[in-house]
């Protein structure tokens, strides 16, 4: 506000020149959009389309206008600007009328392009039903698939090559908010004496409008009509960690008209969440806790009224209860009944909170997590452990009392970030280091922040990301003889047992619970987990296909497999205990095939997974003497094998 009309002039040209370049780099887009417009349009009238017609419109719907508007917005804005620098001379009185700027006009451009805005109404009202075309033809038709890959466009001057996919569709809606704050800054940068200033302000207004329209057609569309007829509204979502129980999770919060809802996003074919608690907004209370804030004895005082809970209840199921015995006229009816109670008692979701934690993936605001690379394999990641010594800070405008470094805002990962108290002052000091621990490790150096310049030293020492490591040597889990946990005095392996308990809890209704893999990062967090006897809590808040997916890995990675080679057709009461027991554990829990309506898990399916686990044909010159199992018989008497014992009735 203090700079002079000659600098405001000039930042006024550095906008304009920023919108050119975005308007060139916004039409290449467009045009790698429409490339495969005409071979769809051909393709169409032929007796294999790849699109239908109607799909073709679909997709492309307002696409080529648009175009043609930003076309005409750009070639008429590049013009104004080359004039503009023609009459632009080096020296003199001519270069101090160019600075001026007053004769660069351009609002009738800017309200000649907001006039024709209603273009992108169309487009952004068709947009889910293009994505959903895009997304259904990508997966079901390879040619679609091919096409869309081979999207590619020149980029600018150095003529390097692009390339680009359908998720181009989503440029269109980012530019209706851009346009809204170009124009804003154009006008802040533009005096108002200046010829344009009038013409900026209406093409602000009129732009400003129509995203308000927009919005307030969009949250019409973030609501859920419920069972009951009511109909709640998304407020707004983002990503935030969970601390429960000492574990930090990731969680995908939504917050509706009357509650906020708490869910865990699941990558799959198709984007799934998961509920995971609510709470009603009704007598709700907020704490905003800083870290100095928590109490230190927040986790004892938890940890013992839970303990309470759990011994009243035991106490509770320990009463002598009134019975009653009921006496149905066939099993038949006592099936009946037995089965309504139980869906009536079941530990499940309200259904209006599923109806809810469903509607999350079409409502959602905010698609990716903040805190995690979109490929969490990716090795080229950092690791390690970056320290941040702030020594000073010039040129605050008023005294400060303190400085926040913030490290990681969502503590997900580890942060140790610590401030330091200084007096009033406009260049405060916190330098904390000694100066021995500056040694060759630290680099010491100055950035500028505005009017600000701050001093700090840098310190990174790169470390593989693994779980910690126990004070204690620990005796392994996976790859070792099951009899080793005979030691622990249990029938069952931890493992077996804590996975089999997780999957019981909230598994039973996955599709797929042991078919679907998990991913392998999370499998190998939770098996180096057993191994440090840390599972119990990062189990609860897994994925369930991962909570499977060990239990799956533990057999697998046994030396010896569960029922012994040389025991592979004999009876199962001649197994070692350490085997049988286990086995006939995870026999039971298999149970899981009650609800392959829910959960497509038949017992055949089940025993496909776990055959080659849990059986292995003997292998010839390895100490056994019976004949090597043919390769094309293996898995069917594997599968056979296990088959026949989850169709048992009478298992110990």
């Amino acid at each position: 506000t203090s700079c002079s009309p000659e600098e405001m002039l000039e930042r006024r040209l550095v906008v304009l020149k920023g919108i050119l370049e975005s308007e060139e780099v916004y039409l290449r887009e467009l045009e790698a959009l429409l490339m495969p417009m005409k071979a769809l349009r051909a393709s169409a009238g032929t007796s294999k389309p790849v699109l239908s017609s109607r799909q073709v419109q679909t997709v492309f719907y307002q696409v080529p206008e648009l175009r043609d508007m930003h076309q005409s917005f750009y070639s008429g804005l590049k013009a104004q600007l080359s004039t503009h620098r023609q009459t632009d001379p080096s020296s003199g009185e001519e270069r101090q009328m160019s600075h001026t700027g007053f004769e660069l006009i351009v609002g009738d451009l800017f309200l000649k392009m907001v006039n024709q805005i209603g273009l992108y109404g169309g487009f952004i009202e068709n947009y889910e039903e293009a994505v959903e075309v895009v997304h259904k033809c990508t997966q079901s038709d390879p040619r679609f698939r091919t096409l869309a890959e081979s999207m590619m466009t020149n980029n600018g001057a150095d003529k390097a090559r692009t390339k680009y996919t359908f998720e181009l569709l989503y440029k269109p809606l980012d530019r209706v908010t851009k346009t809204t704050l170009v124009l804003r800054d154009l006008l802040q940068t533009t005096p108002v004496e200046h010829a344009d200033y009038v013409a900026l302000q209406e093409a602000l207004r009129l732009s400003r409008s129509f995203l308000s329209g927009v919005n307030e057609s969009s949250q019409c569309k973030r609501e859920v009509m419920l069972s009951h007829g009511m109909r709640r509204q998304l407020m707004r979502d983002g990503f935030v960690v969970d601390v429960s129980e000492g574990e930090r999770s990731l969680r995908h919060l939504f917050l509706y008209t009357d509650l906020l809802l708490c869910t865990r996003f699941k990558h799959a074919k198709q984007d799934q969440y998961r509920f995971c608690w609510y709470l009603p907004l009704a007598g709700l209370k907020l704490r905003w806790v800083a870290d100095h804030e928590r109490s230190s004895d927040t986790h004892l005082r938890l940890h013992t009224i839970r303990s309470k809970m759990f011994i009243l209840r035991q106490q509770l199921q320990q009463q002598v209860l009134q019975s009653h015995t009921l006496l149905f006229s066939s099993m038949y009816e006592l099936e009946e009944w037995r089965e309504a109670i139980h869906k009536l008692t079941a530990d499940t979701v309200p259904p209006d909170l599923l109806t809810l934690t469903s509607a999350c993936v079409k409502l959602r605001m905010t698609q990716q997590p903040p805190l995690q690379s979109s490929n969490a394999e990716d090795m080229e990641s950092l690791c390690g452990t970056l320290t941040v010594a702030i020594h000073s800070a010039w040129g605050l405008q008023q005294p400060t009392v303190y400085m926040c470094v913030e490290v990681d805002g969502y503590e997900f990962y580890d942060t140790k970030a610590q401030t330091h108290s200084s007096v009033h002052s406009l260049n405060p000091h916190w330098d904390q280091l000694d100066s021995k621990s500056l040694n060759k490790r630290w680099r010491r150096q100055t950035l500028q922040l505005g009017q600000v310049e701050v001093t700090l030293s840098l310190k990174y020492n790169p470390h593989p990301l693994n779980l910690p490591s126990s004070t204690a040597q620990q005796q392994p889990v996976f790859c070792v003889p099951i009899e080793s946990v005979a030691h622990e005095g249990v029938l069952v392996p931890h493992v077996v047992r804590c996975s089999v308990e997780e999957v019981e809890r909230r598994g039973m209704d996955e599709v797929g619970i042991y078919r679907v893999s998990g991913t392998t990062s999370e499998i190998n967090m939770l098996k180096a987990a057993f191994n440090l006897r840390e599972a119990v809590t990062r189990l609860r808040s897994a994925e369930v296909n991962a909570v499977s997916g060990v239990l799956k890995l533990y057999f697998r990675e046994l030396p010896e497999p569960l029922i012994p080679t040389e025991l592979f057709l004999a009876l199962l009461q001649s197994c070692p205990e350490a085997n049988r027991h286990p086995f006939l554990y995870l026999m039971h829990h298999l149970r899981v095939s009650e609800k392959q309506d829910i959960n497509k898990m038949s017992l055949l399916n089940l025993a496909t997974v776990f055959g080659p686990s849990l059986l292995r044909p003997p292998v010839a010159g390895l100490g056994h003497g019976g004949p090597a199992v043919d390769i094309s018989q293996e898995v069917e008497v594997q599968v056979q094998v296990v088959f026949c014992y989850l169709q048992c009735n009478n298992l110990p």
